[in-house]
């Protein structure tokens, strides 16, 4: 069955396999690499039977080959020939062992692979670590079935912040000024991570019809929360939230409902993107998520990991001088979303930098 998944069995509908993530999106890797994505393939006569996209940029004068800002799952795409599921699993590990073979050297590379991924046996056999990391995600549901499947404190927050709040929708660069300021107020310095990246990929995800920014406005009118939710064919991803650290603490786990609901509906699997701390698996718990594991493989020079520990403690140090001198004037209140900056205009996207390689 084609589209989205028969809501009687509840399968997941079929995405394009050189798409398998709304992340390998060539509008999506543009926007979030400024237009700088590469990608390695490999053909089958004429066909491209998979692609693996990377984006090379410079760390103090050494060369990493990672994955773009916002961009949470990245890998191998693979279209294999039909086969048995022995021989296609064989198919794909040849496949990537040769997409692998043609990434440039660099001092680092590192990128967590999506779901589809079945194993990184590939890049093990070619000196790469891999390691598993976690995620959490909730299977679609009837809608009274979610909001019975969370705990009653969860329920209560909800209803208490529904009581003394408001649902909105923020514009992309209003989301961003609203993390910064959010980020003042906890002390926690600039958002330097996305600055550049942020507005262009989270318009391009609006604009493709695969984004949501929801957020939270008091009686007053005044966003104190915030979330921005993805989606592909398969999955909706919960890319980031926000709050300010003096709002109801339920406007998050409201955020969250919402947007569980809206996947269910549209019958998605929810990703909550990742697991953070012990306190982030005992909040996505008491929605009735799901631990799930993804492989992250990378390969690091050893003078990369010097000159890569020499900057985090550097970096370290001087976010305590920071916190320590910051005066209490800088911790501003939150923007609201009448103070929207001009929208950003996302550039057309340039074809992406190829390398390829016929199957053998």
């Amino acid at each position: 069955m084609e589209g989205l998944f028969d809501p009687a069995t509840r399968r997941v509908g079929v995405h394009a396999p050189l798409t398998p993530t709304i992340f390998h999106e060539d509008w999506w890797l543009q926007a979030a690499s400024g237009g700088r994505i590469e990608q390695v393939e490999v053909r089958s006569g004429n066909v491209v039977v998979g692609r693996l996209p990377y984006l090379r940029r410079r760390h103090f004068g050494l060369l990493e080959c990672v994955m773009p800002e916002l961009t949470p799952y990245l890998g191998p795409a693979i279209a294999p020939p039909l086969a048995k599921p022995a021989q296609m699993a064989q198919s794909q590990r040849s496949i990537t062992a040769d997409l692998i073979r043609q990434l440039p050297t660099c001092d680092r590379f590192h990128q967590c692979l999506h779901s589809d991924v079945p194993d990184a046996l590939a890049f093990a056999y070619r000196d790469f670590a891999s390691e598993a990391q976690f995620t959490m995600d909730v299977e679609p549901a009837p809608e009274p079935e979610l909001w019975k499947s969370l705990r009653d404190k969860t329920r209560n927050v909800i209803r208490r912040a529904r009581e003394t709040h408001r649902l909105v929708s923020l514009e992309p660069g209003s989301f961003v000024r609203l993390y910064d300021r959010n980020l003042h107020a906890q002390g926690r310095g600039y958002n330097y991570m996305w600055r550049q990246t942020g507005v262009p990929v989270m318009q391009a995800a609006v604009e493709h019809g695969q984004c949501r920014i929801d957020a939270i406005a008091d009686l007053q009118g005044r966003v104190v929360a915030a979330s921005v939710c993805v989606w592909d064919m398969s999955r909706e991803y919960l890319l980031l939230t926000t709050r300010d650290p003096g709002s109801h603490a339920g406007c998050v786990s409201w955020l969250i409902w919402e947007s569980l609901a809206r996947a269910s509906r549209a019958n998605r699997v929810f990703d909550f993107g990742g697991i953070g701390t012990p306190g982030s698996v005992a909040f996505y718990t008491s929605f009735g998520a799901t631990v799930r594991t993804r492989f992250a493989v990378h390969r690091t020079s050893r003078l990369f990991r010097t000159v890569d520990f020499g900057a985090r403690k550097a970096r370290a140090a001087w976010e305590r001088a920071r916190r320590h001198l910051l005066p209490d004037c800088a911790r501003t209140t939150i923007l609201s979303p009448a103070a929207e900056p001009a929208a950003v205009v996302v550039p057309a996207a340039r074809p992406i930098n190829t390398l390829a390689l016929p199957v053998s």
